[in-house]
């Protein structure tokens, strides 16, 4: 279902500042401090929470906001509660527009899986005050770093399946990065996301107006509306293609896989073999390129507390996957 990475909505009403935690009592890890209220794991008060928010007018609505304060769809909150019945709380919320006309009903989520689900055994990290910090943080005091254990090396955080359990939402009591997501619930909300985006058309991409599908400008128009407040002015759509060679390169994925991605004409059809005697579609190396690739992505997005799901990327493996079944 669509995703959007920061709420862009106001509330007409409550308080956020002054709602608190039904339960605050400490358990040995942090985020539960007023600031993280509502990535703590646990259910808050309602009393204050909003009834009434206000969607700017250019902005469509998303199934599933991932942003500091989640807010969902019905058909979201469906969905999740497929994989997870009972265990969230959901506090309704209407949308208006600025002209006070009623949108939408949304729900906030407050996702109340509060686990500890980091292995130890494999983790090279060190936990101080509740949270798990990487060892460069303790080049100063070599004394506080476990023997074994280089400081100057890469930061691994691994998670333990069994620790983890059946939750599929949920946020790690020693972790400050936001809340998680199973590849499997992950994977249905993105499938969720191409159905909801196409409605009825053909298309994976359709256009706003439904007629067919998005034009080859429209990414960069978006941009273009988008750029002050980004602040990147010498950026184009096309340098995507030169991060995502550049960053599938670096995951050890083959150059004719990833010119593949790219549908690089001098690979598909520059050459008599590729043109007209090879009919493979490679479907399975891209998925697998595109899913390393989304993996990548979840990884940076959670150094910088953002939804761990990369859609768009997610969303073009499913496609490649469906088209491999048919």
């Amino acid at each position: 279902m669509p995703f959007a990475s920061c709420a862009a909505a106001e509330a007409l009403e409550g308080d956020l500042e002054k709602v608190e935690l039904v339960d605050a009592s400490p358990d040995g890890g942090a985020n539960l401090r007023d600031g993280y209220r509502f990535t703590s794991g646990r259910a808050v008060k309602s009393e204050f929470m909003p009834k009434r928010m206000e969607w700017p007018d250019h902005h469509w609505i998303p199934d599933f906001d991932g942003g500091y304060l989640i807010t969902v769809s019905q058909r979201a909150k469906q969905l999740i509660e497929s994989f997870e019945p009972g265990t969230h709380q959901w506090l309704p919320v209407e949308f208006y527009d600025a002209a006070n006309n009623f949108l939408e009903m949304h729900y906030f989520l407050i996702a109340c899986n509060r686990l500890d689900v980091v292995d130890r055994s494999h983790t090279t990290m060190i936990i101080r005050h509740g949270m798990w910090r990487p060892a460069s943080d303790f080049r100063d005091r070599p004394e506080d770093i476990p023997p074994g254990l280089d400081p100057t090396a890469p930061a691994k955080l691994v998670f333990n399946k069994a620790q983890i359990g059946r939750a599929h939402l949920w946020f790690d009591k020693h972790l400050s990065a936001g809340y998680w997501i199973s590849d499997e619930l992950g994977e249905a909300l993105c499938i969720g996301d191409a159905i909801a985006r196409s409605g009825d058309s053909p298309y994976v991409f359709p256009s706003p107006s439904g007629t067919g599908p998005i034009t080859a400008r429209a990414a960069t128009r978006a941009l273009g509306r988008a750029r002050g407040s980004l602040g990147l002015e010498h950026f184009r759509v096309h340098d995507l293609r030169r991060t995502v060679a550049t960053g599938m390169a670096s995951l050890g994925i083959n150059p004719h896989t990833i010119s593949l991605v790219l549908d690089r004409i001098s690979v598909t059809k520059g050459t008599m073999t590729g043109a007209v005697y090879v009919k493979y579609s490679f479907d399975r190396e891209k998925r697998e390129a595109l899913s390393a690739w989304t993996e990548r992505l979840d990884l940076i997005l959670s150094h910088n507390g953002l939804p761990r799901k990369s859609s768009v990327c997610a969303r073009k493996a499913e496609v490649l996957r469906r088209s491999e079944a048919t």
